[in-house]
C-alpha cells in the first residue's frame, strides 16, 4: 500500500516536471527561471525510479532543453542574456551530474554524444565548451564504477586538454616563439607598414591560436576544480597526467613573466618604434583588469566584440592582445594552484628548481599587480598542501616540503618585503592623505584616478601577502600549541592529547620552518614587517596568528631557565624546546633567540601599530597579545604552577637563594619570567618617555597584570596604563565632528565623504581601506 501511495504522488510530479520542460520561455530572465528549477526535480530521478518510462522520459526531456540553450546566436540583440541563458544551462547539466549520476550513467551513450556534438558545435562558445567537459567529468567522478571504468570513461575528455598543451610546448621554449603564438611580430609589421592582406590574414591567425589556447586552460581549470581534491574520484587520473600538465603550464607562466623583462623584450627585432618602446602597450592594464582592481564589474562585451570581429583593426587586436595576456596568466596561475592538491605533482622531475626559475626568475620585472594573483593562487596553495597530503607521515611530508620550499621561500621573503616596503613608503609620501584633507576633498567629485588603482593594487598585495604569512605562522602553530594548553601541561607534568579538529595551515610546512632555524628566523620577522604596512586588514589577520604563536612561544622561550620538579616536567619541556632548535642550534640558544625576538623586535612591532593612526581599529588586538606575552611570561613562577620551579643560574645549575625566594611564591630579582618583562619595558621605554608615562609605575601595573587570570581585564589594565601612548589620545586627526550619512541621497553618492571610509571617526583614514560601506562603483559617474 506504502509503494502504491508513493507511486501516486510522483505521477503529479511527473506531469509538473513536463510541464516545466515544456514551457517556452519568452525572455532571458524566464529560461534562467526554468533552468534553475530543472535540477530541483532529481529527487524524481534517482536509479531506482529509472524503471518507470515517466522517469527516463523526464530525465532525458530534461537533459535536451538544457543542450537546447547551450548556442546562442551570437549576432542577436540579446546575446549578453543568451550568454547567460548558455551558461545556466551548463549549471543545471552540472547539478543534475551531482544529484543523480547513477541515473545519467544508464543513458552515458547518448548523453555523450549529445555533449560531443555541442563540443564540436562552431555556435558554441569556448566557455560553455569547457563547462560541457566539467558535466561530463562530473557525471563520471560520481557514478558509481571502478576506477578501470572512470579511468576509460574519463580519457577521452581529457585527452584533448593533454595534446592542446603538447602542441603548445614549441611555442614556450623561447620568447621569440610566444611572441609569434601571441601574433606580437604580425602586430610589428602592421605597425611599422600597414595592414596589407598577409598581415590581415596572420593576425586573424594569431587571434585563433589564442582562442585555442584560452578555451584549453579555461576547460582544464573548470575541470580540475570539479573533480580534483582530497579524496577525489579522478585524482589517481590526474596523477597519471601530472608529468603532461605541470611542466608545459610552468614554461606557460615563465613566457608570460618574461615579457615583462625588458633584457628578454628588448632582445626580439622589432621593426615598429611601438613595439620597442611599449610592446604595443599590451603589457598595461586592460579595461577589465582595471575594473576587477576597483571592484566594479568588467566589461564582457568589449572582449567578446574584439574575438568576434570580422575585420582587422590595429586598436582592437592591440587590446585582444591585452585582454589575452591577463587572462592566460590568471587561468594558467589557477590550474598551477590546483595541481598542487596531488602529491604526484611534487614527484615531476626537477620540480623545485623549474618552479623557482619558471616563477620567480623575472620577479624583479613583474608588475605589482601580477603579484596577488602569483602569491593567492599559486604560491599559497602550493605551500599549503606540499607534503600534507591524507596517507603521508609526518617525517616525509616534512622532508618533501623541505625539498621543495628551501630553494625559493626565504628569497621570496626578502623580496617581497624589499617592494612592499618601497610601495608603501611611496604611497606615504604621495597618495594618503590625513582625515582633515580627505574631509576637505569629500564635496568635490570624485573618479578612479592612477592613485586609487595604484593604493588598491598595493593593498591586495599586501592582503595575498599577508595571508600567506599567516598560513606560515599557523602552520607552525601546529607544533606549539596555545600558551593556555601548554601552561596546563607544565603545571600537570603530562602532555595533553594531540586535537583532532581540523587546523588552518600544513604541518608538513610548519615542521621543515620549525627545523630551520633561518627559515623560522625570515618567518617571523616577515610576519613584523607586515604590521608596519598601513593597511588594517593586512595587520589584524597577522596579529590575530601573532596572538596564538607569541604567548605560547614565550613561555617554551623560558623554560630552560627553570628546573623542572619532576622527570615528568622535564620531559614535557624537552618536547617542546626541541620544537624550535634546529640542526645548527642548541635548544638553549635558540629558546635565547626567541626570547630576544619577543622582547624586543615584537614588543617594538606591537608599540608601531599601537601609536599608527591608520591602524587604530587594531590597537585592542595588539593589546590583547601585548597583556598575554605579559601574563603568561609569569606562568612559571606564579602560584598556577602546583610545584614549585627552581630558576637556573646562568651555569645550569639551580639558584638556591631563588629557590628560596620562590617557595613564598614571590618572584626573585633573577627571575627570568621578571627579567623578560624588564627587557620588553625596556624597549618600550623611548614611547613611554615621549608620552609622559612612569616606566617605575608601569612596571607596578605589569607585575599585577601578570597576575590576572581574565584576559579581558588584561587587556584592561595594559590600556589603561597605557593610554597616553596611544595614537587615538595622540592624534588630533578625528577631532572634527564627522557628517551625518543620509542614506538613499543621490547627492551624496556623488562624492566620497569620509564617513564612506570610516565607520567610525576614529578608524582608519585611508579612502580604500576595509570598510563594508565604502563602494567604489556608487562614485562613479
Amino acid at each position: 500500500d506504502a509503494c502504491a501511495r508513493v507511486r501516486q504522488a510522483r505521477a503529479p510530479c511527473y506531469e509538473l516536471g513536463r510541464r516545466v520542460v515544456d514551457v517556452a520561455g519568452a525572455s532571458a530572465a524566464a529560461c534562467v527561471r526554468q533552468l534553475n528549477t530543472l535540477p530541483a526535480f532529481a529527487f524524481l530521478l534517482r536509479p531506482a525510479a529509472m524503471d518507470a518510462d515517466e522517469a527516463r522520459g523526464l530525465l532525458w526531456a530534461i537533459l535536451q532543453k538544457c543542450a537546447q540553450y547551450l548556442a546562442p546566436a551570437l549576432d542577436a540583440p540579446d546575446a549578453r542574456e543568451l550568454r547567460t541563458v548558455a551558461r545556466r544551462a551548463t549549471a543545471a547539466l552540472v547539478r543534475l551530474a551531482v544529484a543523480v549520476p547513477d541515473s545519467l550513467m544508464l543513458v552515458y551513450d547518448d548523453l555523450s554524444q549529445l555533449v560531443r556534438a555541442r563540443i564540436a558545435d562552431a555556435a558554441v562558445s569556448a566557455p560553455i565548451k569547457g563547462h560541457l567537459s566539467e558535466f561530463l567529468l562530473a557525471l563520471i567522478a560520481g557514478a558509481s564504477c571502478s576506477l578501470a571504468q572512470r579511468r576509460q570513461l574519463a580519457r577521452p575528455v581529457v585527452q584533448p586538454l593533454l595534446d592542446a598543451l603538447r602542441d603548445l610546448a614549441p611555442a614556450l621554449q623561447q620568447p621569440a616563439d610566444f611572441a609569434a603564438l601571441l601574433g606580437l611580430p604580425a602586430l610589428d609589421h602592421a605597425c611599422a607598414r600597414g595592414i596589407d592582406a598577409n598581415t590581415s590574414r596572420a593576425l586573424l591567425a594569431a587571434r585563433d591560436a589564442r582562442g585555442r589556447v584560452l578555451q584549453m586552460l579555461s576547460t582544464l581549470y573548470v575541470c580540475l576544480n570539479r573533480t580534483l581534491g582530497a579524496g577525489a574520484a579522478l585524482t589517481p587520473l590526474w596523477s597519471e597526467c601530472a608529468p603532461e600538465l605541470v611542466p608545459p603550464l610552468l614554461l606557460l607562466a615563465r613566457c608570460l613573466h618574461a615579457l615583462w623583462s625588458p633584457a628578454a623584450r628588448t632582445n626580439l627585432p622589432w621593426e615598429s618604434r611601438e613595439a620597442r618602446e611599449s610592446l604595443f602597450g599590451v603589457l598595461d592594464m586592460s579595461p577589465a583588469e582595471c575594473a576587477s582592481i576597483v571592484g566594479l564589474a568588467a566589461d564582457t562585451d568589449a572582449a567578446d566584440a574584439i574575438d568576434g570581429a570580422a575585420g582587422v583593426q590595429l586598436a582592437a587586436e592591440t587590446g585582444a592582445v591585452r585582454h589575452a595576456l591577463g587572462t592566460l596568466r590568471e587561468r594558467t596561475y589557477k590550474c598551477i594552484g590546483r595541481l598542487a592538491a596531488m602529491p604526484a605533482t611534487f614527484e615531476v622531475a626537477d620540480l623545485p628548481a623549474n618552479f623557482a626559475a619558471c616563477l620567480f626568475a623575472d620577479a624583479e620585472s613583474l608588475a605589482a599587480r601580477h603579484w596577488r594573483f602569483l602569491l593567492a593562487d599559486v604560491a599559497a596553495p602550493v605551500l599549503m598542501h606540499v607534503g600534507n597530503w591524507p596517507g603521508v607521515d609526518a617525517e616525509s611530508g616534512r622532508a618533501t616540503a623541505a625539498r621543495f620550499a628551501d630553494a625559493w621561500l626565504r628569497p621570496l621573503f626578502a623580496f617581497c618585503t624589499r617592494r612592499l616596503d618601497a610601495e608603501w613608503a611611496e604611497l606615504l609620501a604621495h597618495g594618503m592623505a590625513p582625515a582633515a584633507e580627505l574631509e576637505q576633498a569629500g564635496a568635490e567629485q570624485m573618479s578612479v584616478t592612477d592613485e586609487i588603482v595604484h593604493e588598491r593594487i598595493v593593498r591586495d598585495w599586501t592582503r595575498a601577502w599577508s595571508q600567506l604569512v599567516a598560513e606560515l605562522l599557523a602552520s607552525v602553530a601546529h607544533w606549539i600549541p596555545g600558551a593556555a594548553q601548554i601552561e596546563n601541561e607544565l603545571a600537570s607534568g603530562a602532555r595533553s592529547p594531540a586535537q583532532t579538529s581540523p587546523k588552518a595551515g600544513n604541518p608538513a610546512l610548519g615542521a621543515y620552518v620549525l627545523g630551520s632555524g633561518a627559515a623560522f628566523s625570515d618567518t617571523l620577522a616577515t610576519a613584523l614587517a607586515v604590521l608596519r604596512y598601513k593597511d588594517a586588514a593586512s595587520v589584524r589577520r597577522v596579529l590575530l596568528q601573532l596572538g596564538e604563536l607569541a604567548p605560547a612561544l614565550a613561555l617554551v622561550a623560558l623554560m630552560p631557565m627553570y628546573a623542572p620538579p619532576t622527570p615528568a616536567h622535564a620531559s614535557v619541556c624537552a618536547a617542546y624546546t626541541a620544537r624550535i632548535s634546529s640542526a645548527v642550534a642548541a635548544a638553549d640558544d635558540a629558546c635565547s633567540g626567541a626570547f630576544t625576538w619577543l622582547a624586543t623586535d615584537l614588543a617594538s612591532a606591537l608599540l608601531h601599530v599601537l601609536r599608527d593612526v591608520f591602524l587604530l581599529d587594531q590597537q585592542d588586538a595588539a593589546l590583547a597579545l601585548l597583556a598575554d606575552l605579559l601574563y603568561y611570561s609569569a606562568s612559571l613562577a606564579s602560584d598556577r604552577m602546583p610545584q614549585h620551579w627552581a630558576i637556573r643560574n646562568s651555569s645550569g645549575d639551580i639558584d638556591q637563594r631563588a629557590a628560596a625566594a620562590g617557595g613564598a611564591r614571590i618572584a626573585p630579582v633573577g627571575d627570568p619570567g621578571r627579567v623578560f618583562r624588564r627587557a620588553l619595558l625596556q624597549t618600550m621605554r623611548p614611547a613611554l618617555e615621549a608620552a609622559q608615562i612612569s616606566a617605575d609605575e608601569l612596571e607596578l601595573t605589569i607585575e599585577e597584570l601578570a597576575c590576572v587570570s581574565l584576559a579581558k581585564r588584561r587587556r584592561a589594565l595594559l590600556k589603561a596604563a597605557l593610554l597616553p601612548m596611544l595614537a587615538v589620545e595622540t592624534s588630533q586627526l578625528f577631532s572634527q565632528p564627522q557628517p551625518t550619512r543620509v542614506a538613499n541621497d543621490s547627492a551624496l553618492s556623488r562624492t566620497a565623504p569620509q564617513s564612506w571610509t570610516n565607520k567610525h571617526a576614529d578608524r582608519s583614514t585611508s579612502l580604500l581601506d576595509t570598510d563594508a560601506q565604502f563602494d567604489l562603483g556608487s562614485i562613479m559617474p
